[in-house]
């Protein structure tokens, strides 16, 4: 096993600077749409069209890496904070098509967004105690705003359509990754608690672009659990970890269940489980596609910068192939139990081709089949589900 040190592996692998993609397409017309005045490090854009125009997509270039930590001033869009009063709404989003009055919100209907207005606070310590919520302090005015489809942008320049590696590249690390496999929806939400004010800015991912962008104060529940979001955690995939026992998760339906001697691997569509038949303990999971990320925001198709700004240096890189096309990266989660989340790059593309958290290291001989665990013969079962 060839280990190399980080300098070197950059040298190799990041000769090449590779756009981050809303969707892959050869042979197209191309034509730059991004709005003039757009903060350029967050990635410039242009409009891809089929050679049978059938097909437009926004393609973005990658945006520059940006280090700096949270600020409150980060927690707003177009220049609409949290605290707002009504008036400053109308001056950047014109009249409302609707406004409904309540006691102490009022909500308010843009065409391209939504915001809910707060008219005194919501509770105290005596009220958050009997609702189980932590006690925050928050302000009047502008409580919560949503925008879908609009111009407007953060101050770092990320707005709708924008790519999904291009927010963890300008915002690093997430407080929290969700995903939603309903929708196939991923959120990654960005928390910072200042002067006693918990601010909270949310990027919905849909086809690996920017859908939706949300301001709001956020009462965080002691116990919460919602069912229809699953939630990534250190040292696991989706919420499966290695070592522990397999059971079939209710929120997805396996496509394929291949079995090869004493290793199952169970097939859904977003992500694949392979675990040891006699025991039923997970050995490795693996994501499928761009759908869905790790707790830290890092999806297939993402380059090694990228990897690094959020992750940091891995603790081993280790080349397979005649031309050293492609890297597994390592990454440690659990050294004790031998638990590593790798990322396997090639690096001619500069681009994440596999996910993979592991027990037990990946042979750099292998090939993708057999980096999740199974290696596929004659006597292979497969059963497919109706």
């Amino acid at each position: 096993m060839k280990k190399y040190s980080l300098q070197k592996f950059l040298i190799a692998a990041c000769a090449i600077s590779l756009p981050c993609f809303a969707a892959a397409q050869a042979d197209m017309t191309t034509k730059p749409v991004t709005p003039p005045g757009v903060n350029l490090a967050a990635g410039a854009a242009r409009q891809e069209t089929s050679p049978d125009g059938n097909q437009k997509m926004l393609v973005w270039s990658v945006a520059k890496i940006q280090n700096e930590s949270l600020t409150a001033q980060d927690f707003s869009i177009g220049d609409l904070r949290l605290g707002d009063d009504p008036e400053r709404l109308t001056e950047v989003l014109g009249a409302p098509l609707t406004i409904m009055r309540g006691n102490r919100i009022d909500r308010y209907h843009f065409k391209e967004a939504e915001a809910t207005v707060q008219q005194s606070l919501p509770y105290g310590q005596k009220t958050a105690a009997t609702i189980g919520v932590e006690p925050i302090r928050t302000l009047t005015g502008l409580s919560a705003f949503t925008v879908t489809k609009t111009k407007l942008m953060t101050p770092r320049g990320i707005g709708i359509g924008n790519s999904r590696e291009n927010v963890i590249r300008v915002y690093g690390t997430p407080s929290r990754v969700e995903y939603e496999p309903s929708t196939k929806t991923s959120y990654y939400r960005y928390r910072l608690y200042e002067n006693e004010i918990n601010y909270e800015l949310t990027f919905a991912i849909h086809e690996l672009q920017v859908k939706s962008m949300q301001l709001a104060y956020v009462a965080v529940p002691k116990e919460k659990h919602d069912l229809s979001f699953i939630v990534n955690t250190p040292a696991s995939l989706l919420g499966f970890v290695p070592g522990t026992m397999y059971q079939e998760p209710s929120w997805s339906e396996w496509e394929t269940h291949l079995t090869q001697g004493e290793t199952e691997i169970w097939m859904h569509g977003d992500f694949g489980v392979t675990v040891e038949s006699k025991t039923q303990k997970i050995k490795r999971v693996f994501l499928r596609n761009t759908n869905v990320a790790t707790d830290k925001g890092i999806a297939i198709g993402d380059s090694l910068s990228t990897v690094i700004h959020i992750y940091g240096e891995p603790n081993a890189i280790v080349y397979a192939g005649d031309q050293q096309q492609t890297a597994l990266l390592y990454y440690p989660q659990n050294l004790a139990k031998r638990i590593y989340l790798v990322f396997v790059l090639d690096t001619q593309k500069d681009q994440l081709t596999d996910i993979i958290l592991t027990q037990g290291r990946i042979s750099e001989a292998a090939t993708p089949e057999e980096r999740y665990g199974f290696t596929r013969t004659s006597q292979d079962k497969s059963d497919a589900q109706v």
